[in-house]
């Protein structure tokens, strides 16, 4: 007999409610024994579920406690993306500025690192010269 779940593509319709009919004759012993393993897993995913919100909750509060700033950071900005606030037009224009004012503050660092080596090199070549 060919498992309802799986049908083969080349079973007729005809055959397939007759292996339909067959499962639903035996179903209700199978029934109660798979409606009791189903409470059971849902027992355990259940218990599961609840050790793991037991864990994260003390790992939140924890961290909470140590980093109180950083865990508001972190909540304000899950609410900010769960709200929707990336798709906006306010948002474009802050990602954009804050993009702008990154690459001028690399500038400055880069340019400033130059400058700094070149009087670097100089005081070094002014005083090979003078000794």
């Amino acid at each position: 007999m060919e498992s309802s779940e799986h049908p083969s593509p080349f079973t007729s319709p005809r055959a397939r409610a007759s292996s339909d009919e067959e499962e639903r004759r035996v179903s209700p012993a199978v029934d109660v024994v798979a409606g009791e393993e189903l409470r059971e897993a849902v027992q355990d995913v259940a218990g599961s579920l609840e050790q793991l919100y037991r864990l994260v909750g003390t790992y939140v509060s924890r961290k909470a406690n140590d980093r109180p700033y950083a865990v508001l950071g972190v909540a304000a900005g899950a609410g900010f993306v769960l709200g929707g606030g990336l798709a906006s037009h306010l948002t474009r224009v802050l990602l954009s500025q804050a993009g702008r004012l990154a690459l001028i503050s690399g500038a400055r660092s880069m340019a400033d690192s130059t400058d700094r080596r070149r009087d670097f090199t100089r005081t070094s070549n002014n005083e090979r010269s003078s000794s």
